[in-house]
């Protein structure tokens, strides 16, 4: 990694070469590490396109041994793991999946103090609440009509009106995956806002809630979600307006027509559990989702210590 950038190469097609070139400009900002297409090693992602192309020698020249490679591909492989190809043609949120994953920044460990949206918020290590334990704080104790400021200090951050279900977001803050790391975040409730980052075009809170469902469980259960429910779609998710990939339609396509629950969705449609994971986690956060059952028979709305006892077992806290 260069200054803190990491580098993806790919070795395909003119046109798909252009495409991901593209593709990295489009979620600049929008992925928890900053990636930008290279010519010179060292690379953290080489992106090598299967078929009809033999780069094997450069490959061995380019790659280390922290070189993750990752096929390009039309139909599946044989002898390739599902989770170390990229189907063609790419679109923007396949690929911002894998370089996410590839960022290996651990699941969040939501505090008991984060989780109650209180102000100030410390974090289980006492540091102090990051942006997204601070939102998910604010989620799982969402009423509606209340307004809520979310500051880094004295530095407005983002407002969350939950009558209008809009929020305005800094810039600074736009982007979950780089504010991720900065702390501590303060949270207040406020009689009205709208003279509060007056100069930020309000945007959907289901976008906010989306990215941030996205990101919190890193392939596992949120919080509040049984682990082990069985789902349906309650009403197909506004895919017009949040960030998706082939993948995703198809998991809302079977949502819509049976109830299911991860493990039978990743096994249906072949598709990375991890995935499967945080689609329910990105739906549940925008209540696109309802559990049928839920075999663990955990309350919807646990109360404050069954909670708690959850966060600390699923996040060994």
């Amino acid at each position: 990694m260069a200054n803190g950038t990491r580098q993806v190469k790919a070795f395909a097609e003119p046109r798909t070469v252009m495409l991901i070139k593209s593709l990295l400009k489009l979620l600049e900002g929008r992925t928890r590490e900053p990636w930008r297409y290279g010519d010179q090693a060292p690379f953290d992602l080489l992106l090598v396109e299967v078929e009809g192309f033999d780069y094997s020698g450069q490959i061995e020249q380019l790659a280390s041994p922290e070189t993750r490679l990752v096929h390009l591909a039309r139909s599946e492989p044989s002898g390739v793991e599902p989770a170390r190809v990229l189907r063609l043609p790419l679109k923007a949120a396949q690929l911002m999946d894998l370089l996410d994953r590839l960022a290996e920044i651990p699941a969040m460990a939501f505090s008991e103090q984060a989780l109650q949206a209180a102000a100030p918020a410390d974090s289980a290590d006492g540091q102090g609440a990051t942006f997204p334990e601070a939102l998910f704080g604010l989620w799982a104790r969402r009423k509606s009509n209340e307004v809520w400021l979310l500051s880094l200090k004295d530095e407005p951050a983002c407002l969350i009106d939950f009558g209008k279900s809009q929020c305005r977001t800094g810039e600074r803050f736009a982007n979950l995956g780089r504010a991720m790391a900065l702390r501590p975040f303060f949270a207040a409730k406020l009689q009205a806002g709208d003279e509060l980052l007056h100069d930020v075009k309000p945007a959907p809170l289901d976008q906010m809630w989306w990215r941030l469902g996205r990101l919190a469980g890193n392939g596992r259960p949120i919080p509040y979600r049984p682990a082990h429910g069985i789902y349906r779609l309650a009403t197909e998710p506004a895919f017009e307006s949040l960030i998706h990939d082939a993948t995703d339609l198809k998991i809302a396509s079977r949502l819509l027509e049976a109830d299911l629950d991860a493990g039978q969705i990743a096994a249906e449609l072949d598709v990375d559990p991890g995935h499967v994971e945080n689609f329910l986690n990105a739906c549940w956060m925008c209540s696109y989702l309802h559990c049928v059952s839920d075999p663990d028979s955990v309350p919807s709305e646990p109360g404050k210590t069954e909670f708690f006892s959850q966060i600390r077992k699923r996040f060994g806290l």
